[in-house]
């Protein structure tokens, strides 16, 4: 089975093609923010080098991370596949992350105001992904004996682990491994959007 893994949620927006045995086929990215509709640029180089016949499905991170980001690539990895058939499969950024972990991991991201979303994996009846304060997201790896992995600006927690870019690699082999159906390309949003409509501007009603 051969994969096309896209990311654009975070910081990097980029795209890598893997075969079955986890070799790269092809890989290109650059930076994301403000630029995430890059990804038509760098998927189509990567499938003109890979080789658009050998694709079987695609992997799209569904968040959390940019907003905007987010919405970009799940547009993107359903557009391209919806006239070939091929299967899409949505992973949450935190579950890529705590794939380069063996054992129970904290995968955390920054949520800003002293917040991160958090999700911890590798361990039975865990909670579900949430946007946490410091603390509780420390009392959650204590808890656990979770090794904590953090993204780029996350606020860092005791004996975290820090990477500055999404692994396309751990992306491609846990979709590998999941039911298309039962993990569908939508958007995980675990806070209200930081933003709201500028009601200063607006006219009064009469």
């Amino acid at each position: 089975m051969a994969i096309l893994a896209i990311d654009t949620a975070l910081d990097h927006c980029q795209a890598a093609a893997f075969d079955d045995a986890g070799t790269v086929l092809a890989a290109s990215g650059g930076p994301a923010k403000g630029n995430a509709e890059a990804i038509v640029h760098h998927a189509a180089d990567v499938l003109s080098a890979a080789g658009w016949d050998r694709i079987d499905r695609i992997a799209v991170t569904t968040g959390p991370g940019s907003f905007t980001g987010v919405r970009v690539g799940l547009a993107y990895a359903q557009g391209i596949a919806a006239p070939r058939a091929w299967p899409v499969v949505g992973i949450s950024t935190l579950a890529v992350l705590a794939a380069a972990v063996d054992g129970p991991a904290l995968a955390i991201t920054d949520a800003r105001h002293g917040n991160v979303y958090a999700g911890l994996y590798g361990v039975t009846d865990a909670p579900p992904p949430a946007r946490l304060s410091l603390p509780d997201a420390q009392r959650l790896a204590t808890q656990h004996s979770a090794t904590v992995v953090a993204y780029g600006p996350a606020p860092l927690l005791d004996g975290a682990r820090t990477v500055d870019q999404l692994e396309l690699r751990h992306l491609a082999r846990l979709a590998a491994s999941l039911d298309p159906a039962a993990n569908p390309p939508q958007a995980l949003y675990l806070a209200d959007p930081d933003a709201a409509p500028q009601r200063h501007k607006a006219l009064a009603r009469r």
